[in-house]
C-alpha cells in the first residue's frame, strides 16, 4: 500500500516525476536540442532572405515584397513564439509554470504570425496565377504601392484574427488550455 502521495502506476504527479527523472530526460535533452536547431536554423536562412533582398537592388521589386513580408513573419515565429515554450518543456504536462497571462501573450503571439505567414503564402500564390495567366495585363496593375497595400491587409487582417483574445474575447477557452 502506498502512503501519501507517492504511488505506483495510476498517474499521479509523483509517476510522472519519477518518470521525468528516469530515462525521459536524455530524450528530453535530445528534443529541446533539435528544437534549439531548427529555430537557429530558421532565424539564419529568414535572415539571410532579407539580407538578400536589403544588399540586392536588383531584388527591390514588388514580387520581393512579398517574400520579405513571408520572410519576416516566419523570422518573428522563430524568434518569438518558438523559443518561449521551452522554459516549460522539461516540467511535467498540465503543469501552469508560466502562468495564465503568460500562456495568453503566447497564444495570441503564435497566431498572429502564423496568420501573417499563412496570409503570405495565400498572396504568394495569388500573384504567381495572375502573373502567368494574364501575363499580359499584370505588369500594369503590379506596382510596389500595390504590393504594400496587400502586405499591410496581410498584417492587418492576421492581427483582427489573432488579438480580440487581448481585449477578452475568447479569453475563457484560451485560458482552459
Amino acid at each position: 500500500m502506498a502512503t501519501g502521495n507517492r504511488s505506483l502506476g495510476n498517474g499521479s504527479t509523483d509517476d510522472v516525476a519519477a518518470l521525468a527523472t528516469s530515462g525521459d530526460v536524455a530524450l528530453a535533452a535530445l528534443v529541446g536540442a533539435l528544437v534549439v536547431c531548427v529555430i537557429l536554423l530558421s532565424v539564419v536562412s529568414n535572415c539571410v532572405v532579407l539580407l538578400t533582398v536589403y544588399v540586392e537592388p536588383s531584388l527591390r521589386v514588388a514580387a520581393s515584397a512579398y517574400i520579405v513580408s513571408l520572410a519576416l513573419a516566419d523570422l518573428l515565429i522563430a524568434a518569438l513564439v518558438l523559443p518561449l515554450p521551452l522554459p516549460a518543456a522539461g516540467r511535467a504536462l498540465g503543469d501552469r509554470l508560466l502562468g495564465p497571462h503568460y500562456c495568453l501573450a503566447w497564444s495570441v503571439l503564435n497566431a498572429l504570425c502564423c496568420a501573417a505567414s499563412s496570409w503570405s503564402v495565400v498572396v504568394i500564390s495569388i500573384y504567381r496565377y495572375l502573373a502567368i495567366s494574364r501575363a499580359l495585363q499584370y505588369p500594369h496593375g503590379c506596382t510596389m504601392r500595390t504590393s504594400v497595400v496587400v502586405i499591410a491587409g496581410v498584417w492587418i487582417l492576421s492581427a483582427a484574427i489573432s488579438l480580440p483574445p487581448l481585449f477578452g474575447f475568447g479569453i475563457r477557452f484560451l485560458l482552459l488550455l
